[in-house]
């Protein structure tokens, strides 16, 4: 059974990829919805690339049990300011991504625990 902490990454991972994906799917609803210029558009797709890699990275950190991976993950935590800077566009994935790692640091203090 994968530790707590792992699941965190399992589901951050997972949303990131999904994230990413329908990002590079259907670039320009992502435009919209993140309220930038149509000439933003090679920069989103590029933000769709890396958001799925990092996504993808952190399932298999989660299926290793990599816990420098689980540690290092909490250091994203100024991306939610930086994003939350850039609009109400991107507000909900602020939340998430200060969200995110607050509930992994919780994790990685119960796994330590148990």
């Amino acid at each position: 059974m994968p530790s707590a902490t792992a699941m965190t990454l399992y589901l951050f991972g997972a949303s990131a990829a999904y994230q990413g994906a329908g990002i590079f799917i259907s670039p320009r609803k992502a435009l919209a919805a993140k309220q930038l210029p149509t000439s933003g558009l090679p920069s989103l797709k590029a933000f769709s690339v890396a958001i799925t890699g990092i996504g993808l990275s952190y399932i298999l950190a989660a299926y290793q049990e990599n816990r420098a991976v689980f540690t290092f993950s909490i250091l994203r935590l100024p991306a939610a300011e930086i994003l939350w800077a850039q609009g109400p566009g991107w507000h909900p994935m602020a939340a998430w991504e200060a969200f995110s790692p607050l509930l992994t640091a919780v994790a990685l203090v119960w796994d330590a625990r148990r």
